[in-house]
């Protein structure tokens, strides 16, 4: 795989031998960090309420074991995010004219859907304007069944983001050609 460049900055996309795009959706490291870190935070609550008094286990401690499961529902999810690091990958493959949507946890693709090449509308990209650091441009697939338009990257850029479009464009129109 070797990944696209545009203006000297790297495009968010692999490219395979046969053409085909590929669109990573990693978390960052820095994410997992704050995530990891809160969930631990919340172990505080639990070990200062139950852990540290002599005899968690009597009636009068029902109100502290609703806090400190409270507090572990909270943690126990933000800490699975963190180490486990949900991941998604969406293949754009001209060879079987096929969308490949992949997720997964840790370094295993858990589960995936196919969609054809066919089953695209449009590629489109829409400007947002609710980010307070200035507007994000979003590309997207939208489908000919009306589903959920299917988020492929968000850019700072529009110039990038038309240029990858019309990658996506150009890919999509070849690989629909008869033959």
């Amino acid at each position: 795989m070797q990944r696209g460049m545009i203006d000297g900055v790297e495009l968010p996309f692999d490219e395979g031998p046969d053409g085909g795009l590929t669109f990573v959706h990693d978390n960052a490291w820095w994410t997992r960090l704050i995530v990891g870190g809160a969930g631990l935070m919340t172990f505080i609550a639990p070990y200062e309420l139950l852990w540290r008094q002599k005899n968690p286990f009597s009636i009068a401690m029902l109100p502290f074991w609703l806090i400190s499961l409270g507090a572990l529902s909270i943690g126990l999810p933000a800490l699975g995010f963190a180490l486990a690091g949900p991941r998604g990958r969406i293949t754009l493959d001209p060879a079987c004219r096929a969308i490949r949507i992949e997720a997964g946890l840790f370094g295993d693709w858990a589960w995936g859907r196919l969609r054809r090449f066919e089953d695209v509308l449009s590629v489109e990209v829409r400007r947002d304007d609710e980010p307070d650091d200035g507007p994000c441009f979003d590309l997207r697939l939208t489908w000919r069944d009306g589903r959920r338009p299917l988020p492929l990257w968000r850019f700072r850029s529009e110039h990038r983001a038309s240029h990858v479009a019309d990658r996506v464009r150009a890919l999509l129109a070849g690989a629909n050609r008869p033959g």
